[in-house]
């Protein structure tokens, strides 16, 4: 019996000892922003001379429908402002920050194409469905999952900040030219097709991959991501050692106590 209570006693703080140390390593991208809807680009790290699209993903069910969706995307040295408004008012982007050097960088916006003065805003109302808007140019005609509506068809990528001023781009830098990291993707709109009459503030982060020696050198995003997991459980497996041999001497110890009494 005294046996079986012990090996019990050193599962528990073998268990209690080495739940920090499985939490830490769990991927950070399993770690929600606790914003609704998600934002990001394809791909990741899109190459000069390349191609990317924005990807907006419908959140959680409790929180459909998302309405009155906008999008934006704001160079180097730009970032968005603190996003406000009050449904049904269209939500809004706040004042642009801009750090030292980037007064002259772009934010784009995607409008309508009859009316580039007018946001193209989306509708999402089946959790975990996209819409992908491609950033190019010209018309845009973006990729609609179930569920998924935007207000006109084709779209347009409209400067609302920067060389131009305001006005239909000519290019979008990050894909023709160096211009540093990084860019930021925004939206905001409002959730409960506007029951909660706040609007949601979500952002991502992205660079473009540098051309190297005149070649733009591919990233194995596969490898990088096995690499970083290879060294997490290093580092676990590591820890559980030290975990493991901690509580058999605090076992040994409580096995001991009655014979040395």
């Amino acid at each position: 019996m005294l046996k079986n209570v012990n090996w019990k006693l050193f599962v528990v703080l073998l268990f209690i000892a080495s739940g920090p140390l499985v939490s830490s390593a769990l991927p950070s991208a399993m770690a929600g922003n606790g914003n609704s809807p998600g934002i990001t680009t394809s791909p990741l790290i899109p190459a000069v001379g390349g191609t990317m699209s924005v990807v907006v993903t419908a959140g959680a069910a409790t929180d459909l429908d998302h309405v009155q969706g906008k999008v934006r995307v704001y160079e180097p040295l730009k970032s968005p402002g603190t996003i406000g408004g009050s449904f049904p008012t269209d939500c809004d982007f706040g004042t642009t920050v801009v750090s030292t050097g980037g007064a002259l960088r772009k934010v784009i916006e995607f409008r309508q194409s009859t009316d580039s003065t007018l946001a193209n805003r989306y509708t999402m109302s089946t959790s975990g469905s996209t819409l992908v808007i491609p950033v190019v140019s010209g018309p845009v005609i973006p990729v609609l999952g179930p569920g998924v509506t935007i207000e006109e068809g084709t779209g347009v990528w409209v400067e609302v900040e920067g060389t131009l001023g305001v006005g239909l781009p000519f290019s979008i830098d990050y894909l023709t030219a160096t211009e540093g990291a990084p860019y930021r993707a925004a939206t905001c709109g409002y959730d409960g097709a506007g029951s909660t009459t706040f609007p949601y503030d979500v952002k991502s982060t992205t660079a473009t991959q540098q051309p190297v020696g005149g070649t733009i050198i591919p990233i194995d995003m596969t490898s990088l991501a096995i690499a970083g997991l290879m060294t997490q459980q290093t580092g676990l497996l590591a820890g559980l050692a030290v975990v493991g041999g901690l509580s058999f001497t605090i076992l040994k110890l409580f096995v001991l106590k009655p014979k040395l009494n």
